[in-house]
């Protein structure tokens, strides 16, 4: 393990913590209203995919994932007690199926054949974020969405060896947080009042 790796790991940890801080305390807060179901899919996800990462000698790049799964947690539990809005029909669909596919995962003993599974799940659970940010976009934070963008990207950097067991799921999730950014900035831009 390099140097370099360890400080840009230690960089994509602190980079989490400045990221889930204050959108932890907006959900306490009730000032915002993240999408509950996705967070506990991600938190799923991101466990699965720190071991999966570690197995493939991610080395400082599986840190950061472990991290991110254990604070999804904590903001499905804030999520859950300020009472979470806008689940569909469709949402519990795509909660489900992201459920049925984790023994997918069990059943696998290829690390890639789960980060490929779990990836999926997190398409799943980013389109449940995603028509919630439409319907509603200035319930979740921009700002959450560009650390989580740079903490991918110090993620990927951080990596000791790079595979596509280590790399598709940061890659994926850099792109779709990417985009979410660009959606709700869009959104934001269209609604808000000329002047």
């Amino acid at each position: 393990m390099t140097m370099n790796k360890e400080i840009l790991g230690v960089i994509s940890l602190l980079v989490t913590l400045v990221q889930y801080t204050p959108y932890c305390r907006s959900i306490y807060r009730k000032q915002l209203r993240p999408h509950v179901f996705s967070y506990l899919i991600w938190g799923v996800s991101a466990g699965i995919v720190a071991v999966a990462q570690w197995s493939a000698d991610a080395g400082p790049g599986a840190w950061a994932m472990a991290l991110v799964a254990l604070l999804c947690f904590l903001v499905v539990g804030l999520s859950y007690r300020t009472g979470t809005r806008y689940i569909s029909k469709g949402d519990w669909i795509a909660f489900i199926a992201a459920m049925l596919a984790i023994p997918i995962w069990v059943l696998t003993d290829s690390p890639l054949a789960a980060v490929v599974v779990v990836t999926l799940i997190d398409i799943a659970a980013f389109y449940m974020t995603l028509r919630k940010a439409i319907v509603a976009p200035n319930e979740e934070s921009i700002r959450f969405y560009v650390l989580a963008t740079l903490q991918y990207v110090l993620s990927i950097l951080a990596i000791e060896s790079y595979n596509p067991t280590t790399l598709l799921n940061p890659l994926v999730l850099t792109l779709t947080s990417s985009l979410l950014i660009g959606i709700m900035a869009w959104l934001r831009l269209r609604s808000a009042p000329c002047h």
